[in-house]
């Protein structure tokens, strides 16, 4: 059997895998959020205004400019944002949320303020490893938000910019030396 301090540096383990994959996962949508702006050109300048903005505030951006820009990533947003907001209550207990509970005992119990109610949840070591995990599918699975997602918004977010009359210059996007862009380029000087 575990003793206590053992026990603790699992939660703390898992914990920390936890805090440091949501990080990555926050970074990932901070970048596309990026892409919401008005020139997409200077999608790097708006990137670290939007290091500022909470996750719901970043999530919302994408969501609109999909609704608005680029439907045909729709439903897979959808997906990947259902499953961002179901990591992400579970990311409020485990981070700020109140322990009821310390980390010498399993399960952890939390609790948190929704609007005017408390809520309450409990975590073994192996829940927080599935989240963990359910970040990774999140982030590379088959529809990945930092894998093939990422890939196909900015190459449709670069097709949106490419085809608006509103702007005279053209991107080119590239993924492994390979442009996933309609517009390839032009010879013509």
């Amino acid at each position: 059997m575990k003793n206590d301090w053992s026990i603790r540096n699992d939660f703390l383990n898992a914990i920390g895998e936890f805090s440091v994959q949501f990080s990555k996962l926050e970074d990932c949508i901070t970048e596309l959020s990026s892409f919401t702006c008005d020139d997409i050109a200077y999608w790097q300048v708006e990137y670290f205004g939007n290091l500022g903005l909470d996750l719901n505030s970043k999530r919302d951006l994408v969501k609109k400019f999909i609704k608005s820009e680029l439907p045909i990533l729709k439903d897979e947003w959808n997906n990947i944002n259902m499953s961002i907001g179901r990591v992400n209550h579970h990311r409020r207990h485990l981070i700020h949320g109140t322990a009821i509970s310390y980390l010498l005992r399993s399960p952890i119990k939390t609790r948190i303020k929704i609007k005017k109610r408390v809520e309450s949840e409990e975590y073994t070591v192996k829940d927080i490893r599935n989240l963990t995990q359910e970040l990774n599918i999140i982030m590379t699975g088959e529809h990945g938000l930092c894998g093939n997602f990422n890939t196909k918004f900015k190459t449709e977010a670069f097709n949106w910019y490419n085809s608006n009359d509103k702007f005279e210059r053209k991107i080119i996007y590239k993924v492994n030396n390979a442009v996933q862009t309609d517009w390839k380029g032009s010879n013509d000087k």
